[in-house]
């Protein structure tokens, strides 16, 4: 049960984490594509 329940706590982190990446990347992308709007 514990060991389950720390697999879940540290998938969860992970999803997080990923998640924050992707929200940096769509950031990059945007700024990238239309430059003028971002300054």
């Amino acid at each position: 049960m514990r060991v389950s329940v720390a697999g879940m706590n540290v998938g969860g982190e992970l999803l997080v984490v990923w998640l924050q990446v992707l929200e940096i990347v769509a950031g990059v992308t945007r700024m990238d594509l239309s430059p003028s709007v971002a300054r």
